[in-house]
């Protein structure tokens, strides 16, 4: 009985983690669209990675998972005031690991670009902009 009491408080404290996590990465649109104003690219390559990660817990790393991760990035990166547009590049670019591409249309008071971000298909998910 003691043992089912302890389970269910670290599965509700393990819960309300996650949550408050998801919260800081997914409710920080002002923030990421700052960044985006800024051209501060390597603080959303950070946020990009964090959201990744989240998204990746207890996750088996097949081409499956990494087609729902890069929905689930796509659909985030979409919902951000700033992003007018995300294009997900069919297919990958066959490099070791393999690469998956997203054109981002974003808008900011002054203008409006275009710029590549490469997620690099391994594990980590680590990402990278470029023009």
């Amino acid at each position: 009985m003691h043992i089912q009491n302890i389970l269910r408080i670290l599965v509700l404290f393990t819960g309300s983690i996650l949550m408050t996590c998801e919260s800081s990465i997914t409710d920080s649109t002002n923030d990421f669209c700052d960044d985006v104003q800024s051209a501060n690219f390597s603080d959303i390559e950070i946020k990009i990675e964090e959201l990744l990660d989240y998204f990746s817990l207890n996750h088996v790393f097949t081409d499956k998972y990494y087609k729902m991760e890069i929905l689930k990035l796509k659909n985030w990166l979409e919902r951000r005031s700033c992003v007018q547009q995300v294009t997900v590049r069919p297919g990958i670019i066959e490099t070791y690991p393999p690469i998956k591409e997203l054109y981002i249309k974003f808008n900011t008071y002054d203008s409006t670009f275009i710029k590549t971000l490469d997620i690099i298909l391994d594990p980590n998910l680590n990402v990278r902009f470029h023009q």
